[in-house]
């Protein structure tokens, strides 16, 4: 069946009867519909504790739609939002509600980019920074000293909350986070800079360097092109100042940074996994970016001392996908519209033997208007399932359909089952 041919045979007016009907006194009842688990939605509204009635005909219409599949977030500022060891802004009448209805959840559960407020105003060290003194809220900076500990001691605490609130039973998927929105990127806010200017970076970088060559300053100062006097003296350039050698060390321990950063965090929540969840029953989701960064703009960002945007927020996509198979993760695209970057991924998995399913998602919700562009992504790349960020492009927070999205999202999902019937 094409992916724009027709649809189920109900239309609007049937998702509006069931709209109306669940925002009035009946109870949610599970309607016995074809549903399919490799569909998956975002709902834009979990979390925000709405009435029930607008949450039960969000998901009549989910239901409907054949979405077996839906994703929220479970963090540290959500489970300890007010002050150390109080608060719970947990949205648990929309997992109790999703659950009841046979929903399958795949679970983003934050740490390194989910810092509450109170813990950034007391450690204010602790922030991720750009040369501008900027920071982002809630992401913790890969530099900070005590980071290890604090994210081991954080991503327990929400796993235990959700094993003690019996998530995990209804769980197929977790989401690993590695940075803003669970993406392992530096922070991707427009316009993009680089973010290693917080007050523990620039020891860092000297002491890395002074790892990398042997505490020979002179050998490092040839290499570099440049007389430094003391190891004191090396820093972090602004950029567009230092160009070459020097500035190809900057960037190669950006990038390792982040690395370890990522394999502490998956290795944390593998362990996690096996304590609080069940390894066979839940699987851990890396998230990967849209685009990879080639030599070409590696080698132009060396050559000028700069960077463009997927080197200032550091995309490592090769690195992520042999990460993912040495440590049996699942992995999903953030940008599947981009057929290009899809079909670079499935061949470089294929190409090294990696048998990983990929889940595709839309980047940032964008396009909004075309999910066909998506369903026709995830078909021609072979990825595992589509998962449409966010639902208010498609469902009103009260449960109301969208036009003209949602009918196309209607018969794109319609489409995806069959082909993968």
């Amino acid at each position: 069946m094409p992916i724009n041919g027709p649809s189920y045979a109900f239309g609007r007016r049937h998702f509006l009867g069931v709209a109306s009907a669940c925002l009035g006194t009946a109870p949610y009842v599970t309607l016995p519909t074809r549903r399919s688990t490799r569909l998956s939605v975002a709902d834009s509204y979990a979390g925000h504790n709405l009435p029930a009635a607008w949450t039960k005909a969000r998901l009549a219409i989910f239901e409907k739609l054949g979405i077996g599949t839906l994703r929220t977030g479970v963090g540290w500022r959500g489970v300890e939002s007010q002050a150390p060891g109080r608060g719970n802004t947990l949205d648990e009448a929309w997992l109790k509600l999703a659950m009841a209805g046979g929903f399958r959840l795949k679970l983003m559960i934050g740490s390194l980019s989910a810092a509450p407020g109170w813990f950034l105003n007391a450690h204010p060290d602790a922030s991720i920074r750009d040369a501008r003194g900027e920071t982002i809220a809630g992401v913790l900076s890969p530099w900070w000293p005590s980071l290890n500990d604090l994210l081991a001691e954080k991503a327990e605490m929400v796993f235990a909350q959700v094993a003690r609130r019996g998530l995990f039973e209804a769980t197929d998927y977790v989401i690993v986070d590695l940075g803003t929105a669970g993406e392992p990127l530096y922070p991707a806010k427009l316009p993009s800079r680089f973010w290693f200017w917080d007050v523990h970076s620039g020891a860092a970088f000297r002491a890395a360097m002074q790892e990398k060559y042997s505490d020979d300053l002179a050998r490092a100062n040839r290499v570099w092109q440049r007389a430094y006097a003391r190891w004191s003296d090396v820093g972090i350039p602004i950029p567009g100042t230092e160009r070459g050698p020097l500035w190809n060390d900057v960037l190669l321990w950006y990038r390792d940074s982040k690395r370890r950063v990522i394999s502490q965090q998956v290795q944390l929540y593998q362990r996690l996994i096996e304590k609080y969840g069940s390894p066979a029953s839940q699987k851990l989701i890396i998230l990967v970016p849209g685009q990879h960064l080639t030599d070409a703009i590696w080698s132009a960002a060396v050559a000028t001392g700069m960077g463009q945007a997927s080197v200032n927020i550091m995309v490592d996509t090769e690195f992520l996908l042999e990460t993912a198979h040495r440590e049996r993760c699942w992995l999903q695209t953030t940008g599947c519209e981009v057929l290009a970057e899809d079909t670079y991924i499935t061949r470089y998995l294929s190409g090294h033997g990696y048998r990983i399913p990929v889940w595709g998602e839309n980047a940032g919700g964008q396009p909004a208007d075309n999910p066909h562009e998506l369903a026709t992504a995830i078909l021609n790349s072979g990825l595992y399932g589509l998962e449409y960020i966010d639902s208010s492009h498609i469902v009103s927070a009260e449960g109301l359909p969208r036009s003209p999205v949602f009918e196309a999202f209607e018969q794109a999902c319609a489409g995806l089952m069959e082909r993968w019937a």
